[in-house]
């Protein structure tokens, strides 16, 4: 019948729509992404060479609770694209040479991480830059404002991340309170996957003349 046909004919435009969405979608598996090192608030990566194997160049940042991040990916040639994963690697938002994103309401304290690749893997050199809007710093203080709060570098002191992957990163929290940065966040989840990778970072803990909050800076060549 032309109705039954009509239904039919649309159901399987549906159907090679949905699979053509499918095969363009993104996989994040961990021998696909290569693991840079950290990103600060702020302060953009140097040129990063990309190659195309692995197929993401991946750096770490902090975020909590309601934090709201801008990204950025700058290249001369080349088409990039940027993600925000989670532990698991599970893509959280992005897809983009620039997006915006907020945490989840009521998210633990976590380390996220942006990958970046290009649309074709053709090879490019890119630079990328996270943000934190000036109006998300108007979010109601935390507990972190005690374990971050300081005047002058010599309050900070560069301590082994806390939470449930130690892979080498460190934090910088004020030195009288860094028990209360190891309370405030202590691993949750025993059962987290954590990504297999250990770096030495050399950067230095200082305190942020604008925010008065201790944070992990380049130590200075």
């Amino acid at each position: 019948m032309e109705g039954s046909g009509l239904s039919t004919r649309a159901y399987l435009g549906f159907v090679c729509l949905l699979l053509g969405t499918l095969a363009n979608a993104e996989e994040f598996r961990r021998a696909d992404i290569k693991m840079i090192g950290p990103i600060d608030y702020g302060q953009p990566t140097g040129p990063v060479k990309y190659t195309g194997k692995p197929k993401f160049e991946a750096f770490e940042f902090n975020a909590r609770s309601g934090d709201l991040i801008e990204v950025s990916v700058t290249a001369k040639h080349g088409r990039m694209k940027a993600y925000v994963l989670n532990a698991k690697f599970q893509s959280l938002a992005g897809g983009t040479e620039h997006f915006s994103w907020t945490v989840a309401p009521d998210s633990e304290p976590a380390s996220y991480y942006i990958a970046v690749t290009e649309r074709d893997r053709q090879p490019a050199i890119f630079t990328l830059d996270l943000e934190r809007p000036a109006n998300a710093e108007k979010a109601k203080p935390t507990a972190s404002s005690e374990y971050l709060a300081c005047q002058a570098d010599s309050d900070c002191v560069a301590v082994d991340r806390a939470g449930c992957c130690h892979n080498g990163y460190k934090d910088a929290v004020n030195k009288t309170r860094v028990g209360a940065y190891g309370e405030a966040n202590a691993c949750q989840d025993k059962h987290t996957m954590c990504a297999m990778f250990f770096i030495k970072d050399d950067r230095v803990a200082a305190c942020n003349v604008a925010s008065h909050q201790c944070e992990m800076v380049n130590a200075k060549q």
